[in-house]
């Protein structure tokens, strides 16, 4: 039954015990008991990177919308597709290459045998060949490399001072040779066979840089003008003649060339509306394929990667007669790319690419939210609900949602949104300042984001850059934002009435935001990579060497004021969110190599958990927290919910309530009623607010819920529906949870209590 057909999911199973079976779809290397928020495959699928020859042809995968998930596949003519390494760069013949993480070593192989070679390869530029390769080192020495099953042998072709190796075939190989320094320099475009490899053949000249070169045979050809603002041109020249076809592209967005014995061929693109043309190497009218993402040739015939209701590698002689291509793969199709997730307690929110698209291959994203509940270690998730698109940067506390939209240069918007309730505004972009990556939090009745100054634009308009970052403090009650500090070299974390931050000298502190007391959490010492704080906690990692190649994670307990934790991390962790028992935070991954790594340090101990991996490359959104729930993005680009481990803490009353505390109930409209709305750190399933005058109860509310926010409306009215005396009222709030009783922010247990006026 497909995934979106349920109305919910219920997966009773343990918390964080990694190895779990698949069950909802989950990988297997996800916590036991995770729930993914929408993994049916529905989005489309795109070719990342094509190369063909006669005996197949080598393609990336990936979802249309993202830059993760990137699968690598060889389809041999006449035979399945296979998967290889996602290293694997080139086909040649019967051959498949790739590289090492750091390009040191070049891997080999047949189409046919699975055995792998190596040989080294550093430092050097290569062109592909169906016995090997051709490499050139930086000076200028030029080597014919043969592959076999026992290893490679090298050959000594030419040395050619100041040549780039542009690509290679069977027979020979071209390079570019700068010939004079001084504004770019005069370039030749030489052709050399294996036969002969000392002897140049001149193919062309010119000033400019030789760009998308191909040999195909006795043919080759290759681009002007790429890189300027001059109109594109392919020039298309058979070996030995002295004049080329040339095939003007005009400046659309060119995305590549390919050529046969008998048509060139190549896609660009009009903003989205990308097209493939042919054009018959004996000229003629040029054939045009629409809705073509890219092409490629194995030397007798095109491939074209085409968008439709599916994405599909067709193969044909041109672009001529659509009908007649060959369907040679149908691509899968990819679940929905999340891009942010956030969660609070009771719902979840993401953003993803499940909404439809404007037209094939553009994905567009949306906003969802879906509520959940947790009962022990089972989760159950309603329907997913869209909220509207062009949501970027996402947060979530106490039913409420913080946006940050973009619908293009000028245009962020910083909202806050709940059910029920009319956007608030907390800034738009202006002429001279913008919202800037970085913090971006909702908590309680209190927004902390980023701001930066426009500094200058050197395109004048076009490409404005910022700087002077600074921390600011959105106040749902006054709906005004104020200037905490700069937040260029420091970091700084929200969580109810208190503001943590890290100065440049590793130091940290906290505000009280009621008292405005501020205390000292760390003083001057390690560089701090990320920050976070919740009730009595505040946590924080260091960088402890230079390279941050090690570091550690840390906590102190501010009631207790004792010595701060500290345990040992590989590399730095770059984000962190408290939860009132666990510090989770997040490992950077390498480019090629090990991917983003989700950990927990265990408050109040120096137990450290591992929760799995998450796609880190979408920012500081990847991964959430709230009470005993994990919310993350994984490496395949699917939001997840997973149940943590169990802890006792109690819930607290967050302050700064929205609401006057004065009200007038002359039945003018106008503040008639005492309106309040109250955040707290977690659901409250039990909770009372008693309104009294001295010590006489005139009214009882039940403020019990769901949320972690609970609004109230009293209308001056005692229980007997009369109208209440004029006078100073006070009010007391008590709840609880199984942790124990609600308490303040700041842990203190003294009753909840203030007052309010009727006038």
């Amino acid at each position: 039954m497909p995934v979106k057909a349920l109305r919910s999911i219920a997966i009773g199973l343990g918390a964080l015990l990694v190895g779990a079976t698949l069950v909802g779809g989950a990988a297997a290397a996800d916590p036991v008991g995770t729930v993914l928020l929408d993994g049916t495959p529905t989005g489309h699928a795109r070719v990342f990177s094509m190369s063909a020859s006669t005996a197949g042809l080598l393609y990336d995968t990936r979802g249309l919308d993202s830059g993760l998930s990137i699968t690598t596949w060889v389809k041999p003519t006449g035979a399945p597709s296979f998967q290889v390494s996602n290293n694997t760069t080139a086909i040649s013949g019967s051959m498949i290459f790739s590289r090492d993480n750091n390009d040191t070593n070049t891997t080999y192989r047949t189409i046919s045998d699975p055995t792998l070679h190596s040989c080294p390869t550093a430092g050097q530029q290569r062109a592909f060949i169906p016995t090997g390769w051709v490499r050139a080192d930086s000076a200028g020495v030029i080597q014919l490399v043969t592959a076999g099953s026992t290893g490679c042998t090298i050959r000594t072709l030419t040395t050619i001072p100041t040549a780039r190796l542009l690509t290679a075939d069977a027979t020979g190989f071209l390079v570019e040779v700068t010939t004079h320094a001084g504004n770019g320099g005069v370039h030749v475009l030489e052709y050399h066979s294996f036969a002969t490899p000392a002897t140049a053949r001149l193919v062309d000249t010119d000033d400019y840089v030789y760009n998308y070169t191909t040999l195909v045979g006795n043919v080759i050809a290759w681009v002007e003008g790429a890189g300027t603002d001059d109109p594109l041109i392919i020039h298309r020249r058979i070996l030995g003649q002295p004049s080329s076809q040339d095939i003007p592209v005009g400046r659309d967005w060119f995305v590549g060339m390919a050529v046969t014995s008998t048509a060139t061929g190549y896609v660009n693109c009009v903003d989205s509306d990308c097209t493939a043309t042919t054009v018959p190497a004996a000229g003629g009218t040029p054939s045009r394929l629409p809705a073509v993402q890219t092409l490629a040739s194995d030397g007798t015939a095109f491939y074209f990667v085409r968008l439709g209701v599916d994405t599909t590698i067709d193969r044909g002689p041109s672009a001529a007669d659509p009908a007649a291509l060959e369907r040679v793969v149908t691509l899968p199709h990819y679940p929905p790319y999340a891009s942010a997730i956030a969660v609070d307690a009771s719902k979840v929110a993401y953003i993803d690419s499940d909404a439809p698209a404007p037209q094939p291959g553009l994905p567009q994203v949306m906003l969802h939210t879906r509520t959940y509940s947790k009962s022990a270690t089972t989760i159950t998730l309603g329907p997913s609900v869209n909220k509207g698109p062009a949501a970027w940067q996402l947060g979530a506390d106490g039913g409420r949602l913080l946006l940050r939209t973009w619908q293009g240069e000028g245009t962020d918007r910083l909202l806050v949104r709940a059910d029920g309730e009319p956007d608030r505004l907390v800034f738009a972009s202006t002429a001279t300042a913008t919202i800037q990556d970085g913090t971006f939090t909702v908590s309680g009745t209190r927004v902390l984001w980023t701001r930066a100054e426009l500094t200058g634009d050197p395109c004048a308009p076009g490409c404005p850059q910022y700087g002077t970052k600074s921390a600011m403090l959105y106040d749902l009650r006054t709906g005004t934002s104020t200037r905490l500090g700069d937040a260029t070299t420091t970091k700084w974390a929200l969580w109810g009435s208190y503001v943590v931050w890290s100065n440049r000298d590793g130091s940290i502190y906290r505000r009280d935001l009621s008292s405005n007391k501020t205390v000292t959490v760390k003083a001057a010492g390690y560089g701090v990579g990320a920050i976070g704080v919740f009730g009595s906690y505040v946590g924080w990692s260091e960088c402890v060497i230079a390279g941050c190649t090690k570091g550690m994670v840390a906590f102190r307990n501010m009631v207790t004021m004792a010595a701060a934790t500290r345990v040992g991390t590989t590399n730095v962790a770059v984000r962190m969110k408290l939860t009132g028992g666990h510090a989770v935070y997040g490992i950077p991954g390498t480019y090629g190599g090990s991917p983003s790594l989700l950990r927990e340090l265990r408050l109040g101990t120096t137990a450290i958990g591992t929760i799995g991996t998450y796609y880190g490359g979408v920012g500081p959104n990847a991964f959430d927290a709230h009470d005993e729930l994990l919310a993350w993005i994984g490496t395949d680009g699917v939001a997840r919910l997973a149940p943590n481990s169990t802890f006792v803490d109690p819930p607290r009353y967050l302050g700064n309530a929205l609401g006057s505390s004065t009200i007038t109930p002359n039945g003018d409209g106008v503040n008639d009623r005492w309106t309040p709305d109250f955040p707290f750190s977690k659901a409250l399933p039990t909770c009372t607010l008693t309104i009294r005058s001295g010590t006489t109860v005139v009214r009882t509310f039940n403020c019990a819920n769901t949320t972690g926010r609970a609004v109230l409306s009293w209308d001056a009215r005692n229980t007997a529906g009369a109208l209440v005396p004029k006078g100073t009222y006070t009010w007391t709030m008590t709840g609880s949870t199984s942790d124990g009783a609600l308490r303040w922010w700041t842990a203190s247990t003294s009753p909840i209590t203030s007052t309010l006026t009727v006038a």
